[in-house]
């Protein structure tokens, strides 16, 4: 019975975000082999630099929670894997993204990248492939040389967002300073 009343109604709060941040929908960046991947990015009101959190999936960036009134839609799979607890996150938080308001809140940039073939992103999809790895070192490159970073990318998610940060990392791009792949704490990366 109580999965089925978490499937009626899961224990999901979606709050409107609480942070200053700058949103940047859809930022055209041209991998290595000329397509055009697209990425939301939430940098803090600051002139200081700060480090980046980094997410990238097929799942579609714009795929957003919403709220109207007391009302939220999220996922459909919030209802189909049941959740062990009380979840919050904000309508700027994708499925198995990083939260941008918790993060920016916390000092950090959030970008959310669609991989190539997925949501906004031209090119077709070449799924947990070197392409895609290739990919996603151009993308943390990209984040690395952005006036509001650091220059210290960490990549973070679970499921197929954790598989693309291993990709990643094994092409060892400069700017990856660590992978988190679960609530572990951060892989840091050998240089």
């Amino acid at each position: 019975m109580r999965r089925l009343a978490s499937f009626a109604s899961p224990p999901i709060t979606v709050l409107e975000p609480q942070t200053s941040m700058i949103v940047d929908d859809d930022v055209p960046i041209t991998v290595r082999d000329g397509t055009v991947l697209r990425v939301n990015c939430y940098p803090p009101v600051t002139d200081e630099p700060v480090p980046v959190i980094m997410c990238a999936h097929p799942y579609g960036k714009d795929q957003l929670p919403s709220r109207r009134g007391r009302r939220s839609r999220f996922s459909p799979q919030y209802r189909m894997l049941r959740q062990t607890g009380p979840i919050r996150f904000s309508t700027l938080t994708g499925w198995e993204a990083p939260d941008p308001d918790w993060w920016v809140g916390h000092g950090y940039a959030v970008i959310n990248c669609d991989l190539r073939g997925a949501g906004t992103s031209q090119g077709t999809a070449e799924i947990l492939s070197r392409q895609e790895g290739e990919d996603i070192h151009d993308l943390i490159e990209w984040a690395g040389k952005q006036p509001w970073s650091t220059g210290r990318i960490g990549m973070l998610g679970v499921s197929y967002l954790a598989l693309t940060q291993w990709r990643a990392a094994s092409l060892q791009p400069p700017s990856l300073a660590a992978i988190c792949h679960g609530k572990d704490s951060p892989t840091p990366i050998a240089t």
